[in-house]
């Protein structure tokens, strides 16, 4: 493992676009991680924890998956499988990238916007 410091938003998402997965086990329940929304915009696959908006952000094994993070063995099984199946891997970066165009890209956010704009008119 290597720590690489502070680096500027390209360099770290071209570091996310370059791994097999990224992996956010946060024991805390995150609000809505920006992390998992520029993985899925690169088509980096999610390992991430079973807790509060990540747990409603991954559909375990269809754009990512799911651990317990106090347990070890999950994530080796996430790892494992990431790591040796890379069409499953790629399946999963792909239908997290369609969920990011459809639920959180800014075209998608703006239409949203407009929806409860329009709702809150009527």
């Amino acid at each position: 493992m290597e720590l690489l410091g502070t680096r500027s938003n390209e360099e770290t998402l071209s570091l996310i676009k370059h791994a097999k997965a990224l992996i956010l086990p946060s024991r805390w329940y995150e609000g809505m991680p920006m992390t998992i929304l520029e993985a899925f915009s690169i088509k980096t696959p999610v390992i991430t924890s079973n807790l509060g908006a990540m747990k409603s952000m991954i559909r375990h094994r269809e754009n990512g998956l799911l651990i317990d993070p106090d347990s070890k063995i999950e994530l080796l099984d996430a790892l494992s499988a990431i790591a040796t199946d890379t069409v499953f891997a790629e399946e999963m970066a792909n239908v997290a990238y369609v969920d990011y165009q459809n639920l959180y890209s800014p075209e998608a956010n703006y239409q949203q916007l407009m929806g409860i704009y329009e709702k809150v008119i009527s």
